[in-house]
């Protein structure tokens, strides 16, 4: 009875590791190999023996096939399986003749199939994936190229913003954002540009500034010369019985001046040129005529006096200067939301960290007691409690991702810029909130009350106050003027006249007397605001400084909270693999862990949102981020 050859295990370990280290070239050796093998048991009346040596050779082949370590460089070729049916392949002498008499024969045809000995593929990955690289890069580095050379290039935004111009120069920022870009970094000095140059509401106070500076232009106008120019043409007819027999006509060329003086009075001056054409009767007169009349007004009671004169353009100027305020205030309220929503986004990314962190944690947990489970070392139920608690987190960083989005959407929103932008925050809130910031009331107070624009609005609001009851009073006086008139025909005489004229429009006075008593309820009522707000800030920089020191400190517990919430999640850990303790309390310890890490960064953030509180307050939000508002000068 024969017995079919029995081939070596470790051979086939050996051919395993061959076609695994040198890929498909030596798998289709092998196979060639394998089919010579296969013809070559086909007897089967071989010998014992000859099986024997069938398996010594192949073991011999696996050897020989095998890749030396230190000659990756060389290639041997395997040589063809000779017949086995021939009985002189036993011996090593007959083998070796007939070796040399079938080598000769395959060099002049191509051999059945050969063997090479590859490099190893660890040892080519990394040059591989170096030149991946490096064609990745050139690539983008092309078209990174092609793309600044197509667009126009975009100015840089400067430090200084003007106070009346409307139009708001692109900056760096907005210029390297584009829609298609992914995971840009945003820092808070991008936050506050794009927010300076794109936001809506300080383009709608930059519009309303238009309107603002033409009032003042129109005020600053009251005191200078104001010509009319005037030009008519006139034809004159006389008769009886509707018989037209005598007609003139004549060409008016003249121009009026008026001026208003600092002393509330009013001077006149008016020129009439009169060109006329002779009637048919008339054979003799003056074809040319001329006249100049000056006249000037000076209110001696109601209207007189430099206050009175140049209260109007005394307030155009304070509301001036109050506008000013009101688009600085603008400013620092919007820089200030914008840094606010920016650290919600930066807040929400954090706990998506958070949160994945836990997750892979609790999935850990999950992958180590189903292994116990099919070992059979717990019981398929106590799967049920890890499951849940996956199924928790998961859901948990579901919410924090749609937080992390609404939150992106809103901080765009507020910058004016693409919604589609993929936006990251990249603060260090840990570097910013280790140290506890030293500050002094004492200046702090002097410099809100010396930048606050709330505080100097009301200041100047209180100026316009005791200007509009100087006015008011002002109205209820009699007119006493002193007039002088000059009038002079330059072909003929000329007269002059002065005189005192006293006026009353007595069916204004209870009017009058309204607008009085209510210039004064406004004034008293702009004192009492004024008042009042020196008392909030006060109070709001007693806050300030106050919540600022308790969030630090909530910042240190929110620190030992972390600390001992990963004390516990350790020591649970422990306990359940030592089958002291259930899921139930490692899913308890999981969860405040990931409560302990979102209250720490929430507080850090609301510890800098209090700083950035405390600068809104001082009114000193553009000065910190070097932000110039350039004014003009009103007083001239």
């Amino acid at each position: 009875m024969t017995r079919k050859p029995k081939f070596p295990r470790s051979s086939f370990r050996s051919l395993l590791v061959i076609v695994l280290r040198n890929g498909s070239s030596t798998l289709f050796a092998v196979l060639g190999t394998l089919a010579a093998l296969a013809i070559a048991s086909g007897n089967t009346h071989q010998s014992v023996a000859g099986e024997e040596d069938k398996g010594n050779l192949l073991t011999s082949f696996f050897k020989a096939s095998t890749p030396a370590k230190d000659s990756l460089s060389e290639i041997p070729t395997l040589e063809p399986i000779p017949d086995l049916d021939d009985p002189k392949v036993i011996s090593p002498s007959s083998q070796s003749s007939q070796k040399e008499e079938k080598t000769k024969k395959l060099e002049n045809r191509a051999p059945s199939f050969q063997l090479f000995q590859l490099p190893d593929r660890n040892s080519l990955r990394p040059s591989s994936r170096k030149s991946s690289r490096e064609n990745t890069r050139a690539s983008r580095e092309e078209t990174r190229r092609s793309r600044e050379s197509s667009s126009p290039q975009k100015p840089s935004t400067p430090q200084t913003i003007p106070a009346t111009n409307s139009e708001q120069k692109p900056t760096q920022t907005t210029a390297r954002l584009t829609s298609d870009a992914a995971n840009i970094p945003f820092t808070l000095e991008d936050v506050v540009h794009l927010t300076v140059a794109n936001n809506t509401e300080i383009k709608n106070a930059y519009l309303a500034r238009i309107v603002q500076q033409a009032e003042l232009a129109s005020a600053q106008a009251e005191f200078r010369p104001k010509v009319e120019p005037i030009l008519a043409g006139r034809t004159n007819g006389a008769g009886t019985n509707w018989a037209i027999s005598d007609s003139q006509s004549r060409i008016e060329l003249g121009a009026g001046i008026s001026l208003l003086m600092p002393t509330g009075g009013q001077l006149q001056l008016s020129w009439l040129s009169q060109l006329r054409s002779l009637s048919n009767t008339q054979t003799n007169g003056d074809s040319l005529r001329q006249r100049v009349n000056l006249r000037l007004t000076q209110p001696l009671l109601r209207d007189a006096g430099v206050a009175i004169a140049k209260s109007d353009l005394d307030i155009a100027r304070l509301r001036e200067n109050i506008n000013v305020l009101n688009l600085q205030n603008t400013l620092i309220e919007e820089i200030t939301t914008s840094i606010k929503s920016y650290r919600t986004l930066l807040t929400q990314q954090e706990q998506v960290k958070n949160t994945r962190a836990a997750l892979e944690i609790a999935k850990k947990q999950l992958q180590r007691q189903q292994a116990l489970v099919e070992a059979g070392r717990e019981a398929e139920f106590r799967l049920l409690r890890s499951q849940k608690t996956v199924t928790d987190f998961q859901g948990q960083l579901l919410e924090a991702e749609n937080a992390v989005k609404s939150s992106r959407l809103a901080l765009l929103n507020q910058l004016g810029i693409d919604r589609d932008l993929k936006i990251i925050a990249t603060e260090n809130v840990r570097q910013e909130t280790e140290k506890l910031l030293e500050l002094d009331p004492e200046k702090i107070r002097e410099a809100t009350f010396a930048n606050q624009p709330n505080y100097l609005a009301e200041l100047l609001q209180i100026q316009v106050s005791e200007l509009s009851v100087l006015q008011a009073n002002n109205d209820r006086r009699w007119n006493l003027d002193l007039e002088t008139e000059f009038d002079e025909a330059l072909t003929r005489q000329a007269n002059f006249s002065a005189g005192i004229v006293l006026r009353r429009n007595l069916g204004n006075r209870f009017q009058d007397e309204a607008n009085f008593k209510r210039a004064e309820i406004t004034l008293l009522q702009s004192q009492n605001n004024l008042t009042q707000l020196e008392e909030t800030i006060e109070t709001e920089i007693s806050d300030r400084l106050r919540d600022i020191e308790v969030k630090f400190q909530q910042i240190q517990l929110a620190q030992e909270e972390v600390k001992l919430a990963e004390g516990e999640l350790a020591a649970q850990e422990a306990l359940v693999k030592a089958g002291k303790s259930d899921n139930f309390q490692l899913q308890e310890a999981q969860q405040d862990l990931l409560n302990a890490r979102n209250i720490e960064i929430s507080r850090r953030v609301e510890y800098l949102n209090t700083l950035t509180d405390l600068q809104q307050t001082r009114g000193t939000t553009l000065e910190d981020w070097q932000i110039i508002l350039e004014t003009r000068s009103h007083n001239q």
